[in-house]
């Protein structure tokens, strides 16, 4: 890995991204990770977690529809995991979108398989500013 040891490729989202947060609710950004990042990602998730294991199982039997899974609170994440909330790529984003007051209280780990499709709407209403 590179620049101060960041997980991400990029330092930040560019003005495209926000405009594309703005316009579209959300950004993408490919291949955003570092390979080692990645990897090691990975490894922390699947190493540590029956039930991670049983679901990625489940991918393998093609008769069936991809479901998501979903873990809340992530708490049992290992040193990329923790890394990964505080990366100056996150920090940047957040404060690009949402602006430099936020509040992180807790995290999940969702796992999303192509084909599962967007996660329903919700409101993260008690992180955010009321006013």
């Amino acid at each position: 890995m590179s620049p101060q040891d960041s997980l991400f490729r990029l330092s930040g989202p560019s003005p495209v991204d926000i405009d594309s947060f703005h316009d579209d609710g959300y950004i993408v950004f490919p291949d955003v990770l570092y390979d080692e990042a990645r990897e090691n990602l990975i490894k922390e998730i699947t190493q540590h977690d029956d039930a991670i294991r049983e679901y990625l199982a489940t991918l393998d039997n093609p008769s069936q529809e991809p479901e998501g899974f979903v873990i809340r609170n992530w708490d049992q994440r290992g040193p990329y995991g923790l890394r990964l909330i505080d990366d100056s790529f996150i920090t940047a984003l957040l404060q690009s979108t949402i602006g430099s007051d936020y509040h992180y209280c807790h995290s999940a780990l969702r796992i999303a398989p192509r084909g599962v499709g967007p996660m329903s709407y919700h409101q993260d209403h008690h992180h955010w500013k009321h006013d």
